[in-house]
């Protein structure tokens, strides 16, 4: 169920701050640099116009301006030929698209509650219950799993990503020979050429911060932009520790970042969708951690969805992450009040979904519970309709003349069409009825409804014939890289 956004954009930027933060970033680019590892990256930048010193590039303004102004293909997601998500060029009113957290390393079990490491059951359960869900567009697949050898971790997760979701999927991947089995995952899954077709996923990759490009990023890079897919630029500064401790300083430094990715991946293959990923986050100063419930995330998402757009980019940030460590009231507002802020300010990809703790922890009840709240802001991005039937004033004259708004057909139609929100988790009575349906809180309600919604066996969402095709690829990838871990790609 994508969120459509009705009402008119917030925005957090003044144009003259998006230019000043948006020209810092060109002055980073132009005067600081870039520190690209791979030398003969940095022979095929210097080609493209750079200047190179050591194993640092220069990025002139006017190159980069020559980068976004180049065409590039839209982005569309889809697991079957007649279902996919038109996520870029953005649509009028705007649709929205949300999906979970990915890549997480412990598990509140449903059973008992307690922190544990992820598995490959948490992932299929996890990938079975988002396929229930109406609110929940994208699967990333949420969990690390400890009994996946880490060589192969994050293939054995898009493979059962794309068994077991009946939706698109997004990966992370962090090497080239990675790339190479999600890739041709992802081709096989799909609806044949990733350069012409709706992709069965998308795939994001992280660059370094502050400002460099290791050989196995470029690497990683050169493979998974070559093929088409569309690829997530998820710059992930922290601020007080790899950058500036001020939003501004932060978001210019992630901007010149994401902007040095996007003319590599020119120079690989221009017509690639990229996604402007936001990931930028804040440290807590007592400890080093990295958090992620703050208003200052919210903020980030925000400016960054301008930045995006100014670019010529879709948007993903980070509106449903938090620091609470369970499903309790602080997870609710912080992700309510984060989620509200970029969906109003226009993000075409919202992430957070079921993730606690930071992105360390995740939990079946809270992806339930985050599935609620993003019903409830998609309720709130409609707006309201104003229009002669909405105004009322016929219903309004026949009230006063004596017949009751009960009675009336307006009323009724009204509430068959949406007019109202009506929830699927949360209660929407008073006490009395609270205590009669049990009294039970949110949590308890949402353990409840994962509960019934996993009754049934996981089923696969593939075909035999692709079931195999599926298998043949991960038996390559265990093969090369679970059993040659000592390879430099690696």
């Amino acid at each position: 169920m994508a969120i459509i956004k009705a009402s008119p954009r917030y925005h957090v930027l003044s144009s003259q701050e998006l230019m000043e933060i948006h020209a810092t970033a060109l002055e980073i680019l132009s005067g600081v640099g870039i520190r690209v590892e791979d030398s003969l990256w940095r022979d095929r930048l210097h080609g493209f116009g750079c200047r190179v010193e050591g194993d640092r590039v220069y990025f002139p303004s006017d190159r980069i301006r020559d980068v976004l102004a180049a065409p590039r293909r839209p982005v569309a997601l889809g697991r079957t030929s007649s279902e996919s998500l038109a996520i870029f060029p953005e649509t009028k009113p705007l649709t929205q698209w949300t999906h979970t957290s990915g890549g997480i390393p412990f598990v509140l079990d449903p059973e008992d509650g307690r922190k544990r490491l992820g598995r490959q059951k948490d992932l299929v359960a996890m990938a079975q219950l988002v396929n229930c869900l109406d609110a929940v567009d994208v699967y990333c697949p949420m969990v690390y799993m400890e009994d996946v050898p880490p060589q192969i971790n994050q293939v054995k997760q898009a493979e059962l990503a794309l068994r077991h979701s009946a939706k698109p999927i997004y990966v992370g991947i962090s090497s080239q020979a990675e790339a190479k089995y999600v890739i041709a995952l992802l081709e096989t899954a799909g609806q044949g050429d990733l350069h012409h077709n709706p992709a069965p996923g998308i795939v994001g990759i992280s660059p370094e911060s502050p400002l460099h490009y290791p050989r196995i990023i470029t690497a990683t890079m050169e493979h998974v932009i070559a093929s088409g897919v569309p690829t997530v630029i998820l710059a992930a500064p922290i601020a007080g520790l790899t950058a500036p401790f001020t939003l501004a300083g932060g978001l210019a430094q992630m901007h010149a970042n994401i902007l040095a990715f996007a003319v590599i991946a020119h120079l690989i293959h221009p017509a690639t969708p990229l996604i402007y990923g936001c990931r930028l986050s804040f440290a807590n100063m007592r400890t080093g951690n990295s958090i992620w419930g703050l208003p200052e995330v919210g903020l980030a998402g925000a400016a960054a969805v301008q930045l995006a757009r100014h670019c010529g980019f879709p948007s993903d940030v980070y509106g449903l992450g938090c620091t609470a460590c369970v499903p309790d009231t602080q997870a609710g507002y912080e992700k309510a009040a984060n989620g509200l802020l970029s969906l109003i300010s226009g993000a075409h990809l919202l992430s957070g979904v079921g993730a606690l703790a930071s992105l360390t922890v995740c939990a079946y009840e809270q992806i339930v519970i985050d599935n609620e709240i993003i019903r409830m802001l998609g309720g709130m991005q409609r707006g309201i309709t104003v229009n002669q039937d909405t105004l009322a004033a016929e219903v309004i004259a026949r009230a006063a003349a004596g017949e009751n708004y009960l009675e009336q057909d307006h009323t009724l139609a009204h509430l068959r069409g949406g007019a109202q929100f009506m929830p699927q988790l949360g209660f929407d009575d008073l006490w009395d009825e609270w205590q009669s349906v049990g009294g039970r809180d949110l949590r308890g309600r949402a353990i409840e409804q994962v509960r019934k919604l996993l009754a049934d066996p996981a089923k696969s969402c593939v075909s035999d014939k692709m079931h195999a095709a599926l298998a043949d690829i991960m038996a390559s990838a265990a093969s090369e890289l679970a059993f040659h871990s000592g390879s430099s790609t690696l």
